[in-house]
């Protein structure tokens, strides 16, 4: 019998590098140890897993329309499959040296991409007090 959890890797912010996964895993002894590398790697690298249910639907739901523009798309996969990716390192998020990195690079180099980091930053900071 599968049980479905959800997997989402990302770096310090959503955006088109995050990725979402379905995922199944099994009873066997092998599946209970995938599950608890997963569980292990959501926590050392901050991703979000858990087990599929409403609350967790809601989530994801709300996450795919956010991340619309970027065409995040979900990807189902078993647990197996996905901790072979994880450990052949081609899933993994770059490091937030390198994210900031390509975040100026584009901000100096992309007239669109600063726009629309502006327009986040100013929608994500705090509404400003008048007195």
């Amino acid at each position: 019998m599968l049980q479905y959890h959800y997997y989402v890797s990302a770096g310090p912010q959503c955006d088109e590098s995050t990725r979402i996964y379905k995922v199944g895993i099994g009873t066997s002894l092998q599946a209970q140890r995938d599950f608890q590398f997963l569980t292990d790697y959501a926590a050392r690298h901050g991703h979000y897993f858990t087990f599929v249910s409403d609350a967790s639907d809601v989530f994801i739901m709300k996450l795919r329309r956010s991340l619309a523009e970027y065409d995040v798309q979900m990807t189902y996969c078993s647990a197996r499959d996905l901790v072979r990716l994880f450990k052949d390192a081609n899933g993994t998020t770059l490091n937030p040296a390198v994210l900031r990195s390509i975040h100026s690079q584009q901000t100096l180099t992309n007239i669109d991409y600063r726009i629309s980091s502006n327009l986040a930053r100013r929608a994500s900071s705090p509404a400003k007090r008048s007195r």
